[in-house]
């Protein structure tokens, strides 16, 4: 039974970013890093200087950390707390406009122009 928890908890360990609750979190700072959303999941960023592409449909955003730069697909609500972040969206969840929240300060979020 010990080797099985243990066995657990390393695999938790070396797996990547953090799972809380119904939120994935990641401290980790200067990632360049695509992730795909688990529309059940929502997304804490405590990091800064990452850049990350999140594809699919995405639940909520948090952005704690500071200069990130993040690319979301979809999303219901995006929050951000941070400094000097930059977050962009392709669209909300059935075709709504995403709840936004930004409390930090240098912080900008928007919807990210069409490719042509």
């Amino acid at each position: 039974m010990r080797a099985v928890v243990r066995s657990i908890v390393l695999l938790a360990l070396v797996a990547g970013p953090a799972i809380a609750g119904e939120f994935m979190i990641i401290n980790e700072s200067e990632l360049t890093k695509t992730i795909a959303c688990d529309p059940k999941v929502g997304i804490v960023i405590n990091g800064g200087e990452n850049k990350l592409t999140l594809t699919g449909e995405c639940a909520k955003i948090i952005v704690n950390g500071g200069e990130n730069v993040v690319a979301i697909e979809t999303a219901t609500e995006i929050v951000v707390a941070g400094g000097n972040n930059k977050v962009t969206y392709q669209r909300g969840v059935g075709g709504k406009t995403p709840k936004t929240s930004n409390t930090g300060k240098g912080n900008t979020i928007g919807k990210a122009p069409e490719a042509k």
